[in-house]
């Protein structure tokens, strides 16, 4: 029987590649196209390849301190177990992209993200701040501050995640489903508005939905 998707559920896919040529660090440019290549067990140095294209391109077990990817294009894209100081992919237009790993930054401001999934990833900062960002899915993350600060965001869907800080202020969200998420702590939580929680999430959250409306909290009369 088919599972019903419900409007919540974000249209994403796990990546599937096949018959990739193995590419090598010096393909690696700014402005480059990479098409059908993959790059395995590397640790690169520090790597720019921002404004590159990238379609169907596997990066597989791969380190570095810093890989520069502002305003690159990503097209059938999978990042499997990779290890980076810093991810800089501002600007960035990423669709059906799928990411596990460990990153200390994964900077995405003011990207286009379309199916793409994250999944078992440590991330220290990840920030997807004026971001729009359609079918997203964040699966057994651990994510140290979580920054949607003015994003855009439609079916976005947090499952077995943790959370540390979660910056939302002016967000703008669709069906933004939060119930598989433990969040220790909110900034802007009023702009949250809509988004779905279970009754013990309200539970654990009732201080912080109480600063939000601006309720005073006091003892029996």
């Amino acid at each position: 029987m088919r599972r019903r998707r419900t409007p919540s559920t974000p249209r994403v896919a796990p990546v599937q590649l096949t018959g990739l040529a193995e590419a090598h660090p010096d393909d690696l440019d700014a402005g480059v196209l990479l098409e059908s290549t993959r790059l395995a067990g590397l640790d690169l140095p520090p790597a720019n390849l921002a404004g590159a294209e990238l379609v169907e391109v596997a990066l597989d077990a791969v380190t570095g301190d810093d890989l520069d990817l502002t305003g690159a294009r990503l097209r059938e894209v999978l990042l499997s177990g990779v290890r980076f100081t810093s991810l800089r992919a501002g600007r960035g237009d990423w669709q059906d992209a799928q990411v596990s790993g460990r990153f200390g930054v994964l900077d995405a401001q003011g990207a286009r993200w379309r199916s793409v999934m994250l999944t078992g990833c440590k991330v220290d900062l990840l920030s997807l701040r004026g971001a729009e960002v359609d079918d997203l899915l964040l699966t057994d993350c651990h994510v140290g501050e979580l920054d949607l600060t003015g994003a855009r965001l439609t079916r976005v869907r947090l499952e077995g995640t943790q959370v540390g800080t979660l910056e939302a202020g002016e967000l703008r969200s669709e069906h933004l489903d939060l119930r598989g998420a433990t969040v220790e702590r909110f900034v802007d939580l009023g702009s949250l508005r809509g988004a779905l929680v279970t009754p013990e999430q309200v539970a654990w959250w009732a201080p912080a939905l109480a600063e939000a409306l601006g309720l005073r909290v006091v003892g029996e009369p």
